[in-house]
């Protein structure tokens, strides 16, 4: 009955950060980026997105536990192919 909650609170918590010079820089990124940073240890692992009580007490590490995709992932397929992310 919480799943929906639950997904909409991880939704709303990852913050998204791009490096600019002055007040004109924003977010969406442009499809065609030639460079996408994803930093973080939690950037590809979806149970420490979502938090440890997504399973079990303290959840389990790793994507294979839960429905979902990672920021590093979701990221991925968005942009162009041509786009490096590392």
């Amino acid at each position: 009955a919480h799943e929906n909650l639950a997904r909409e609170a991880v939704r709303k918590s990852i913050v998204l950060l791009k490096n600019g010079e002055n007040a004109d820089c924003h977010v969406p990124l442009p499809k065609e980026a030639s460079k996408i940073l994803v930093t973080g240890s939690h950037a590809n692992n979806l149970r420490f997105q979502c938090g440890g009580w997504t399973i079990i007490w303290q959840g389990q590490d790793g994507n294979n536990h839960t429905i979902g995709t990672t920021i590093f992932n979701e990221i991925s397929t968005a942009v162009h192919p041509s786009t490096e992310i590392s």
